[in-house]
């Protein structure tokens, strides 16, 4: 953890932007497979109160691919972090070359009721649960976090303004983490266009167990997440939405 916070992350800026430090960190990242506490960790947002240390996590294998030959190309230190639980999955990539920026999101699907965003594992988790609510008339766009740092700014409060909704699903610890960030960044930026309350599916803040039946209950699934949705679009919630609204605008401008 010194050499690479405290030295490799930190070099450039000590020396002035004189030095450099082109290295690619590859992380396997073990969860739910009974690796235990100490081979279960998360640790994205951990790493991502680094400055100056780039964190990369794909959940594709196209992504993968484009984002790695990124990352070497780079001249600064970065952390790849490789999502073992999805390193099975194999996919078509394009023949011809292409990189992707470091600093990227992905839409992986696009929707016009709710905004899903999502980090590695928890992707393929949420597209599922994406069809599900398709088939029950409910559209969901969700997004993929490419790269934890630097993240982008831009495109998810733009979702999240044209959905008025935002469910976050990260497998990581809740507290101080990826899914308390981009909640922060969307009330900052769109709090006046949410419909409902943010929601925030995260991995509770205790050691990862060795038992696989304690262990799969640690972590959200795609039903989880159709729970979820159902709760934030149903009429009953708009209708409490729109009472808030109301009684918040009576107060600010009383007769």
């Amino acid at each position: 953890m010194d050499q690479v916070i405290n030295q490799a992350a930190k070099s450039r800026y000590g020396f002035g932007g004189q030095a450099q430090v082109p290295l690619v960190i590859r992380a396997p990242v073990h969860y739910t497979i009974s690796s235990s506490a100490h081979h279960s960790d998360r640790p994205w947002g951990l790493f991502a109160q680094a400055p100056g240390l780039p964190i990369l996590a794909p959940a594709t294998p196209c992504d993968a691919k484009g984002l790695l030959k990124t990352a070497i190309r780079n001249d600064n230190p970065l952390l790849f972090l490789e999502d073992v639980t999805v390193s099975s999955i194999k996919a078509e990539i394009p023949e011809s070359e292409y990189t992707i920026p470091i600093g990227s999101v992905d839409i992986k699907r696009q929707g016009l009721d709710i905004s899903v965003v999502s980090i590695a594992k928890a992707v393929p988790h949420c597209l599922r649960a994406a069809e599900t609510l398709h088939s029950e008339g409910m559209s969901a766009e969700v997004i993929d976090i490419l790269s934890v740092v630097p993240l982008d700014r831009q495109t998810i409060p733009r979702s999240v303004a044209k959905t008025g909704r935002l469910i976050v699903v990260d497998h990581a610890p809740g507290t101080c983490g990826l899914a308390a960030e981009v909640c922060a960044l969307v009330a900052e930026n769109v709090f006046d266009r949410l419909r409902a309350p943010v929601t925030c599916l995260t991995g509770p803040d205790v050691p990862v167990p060795f038992s696989p039946y304690l262990e799969r209950l640690m972590f959200h699934t795609a039903d989880a997440l159709v729970t979820a949705v159902r709760q934030l679009c149903t009429p009953a919630e708009e209708a409490m939405v729109a009472k808030r609204s109301a009684r918040r605008l009576t107060l600010e401008n009383p007769a």
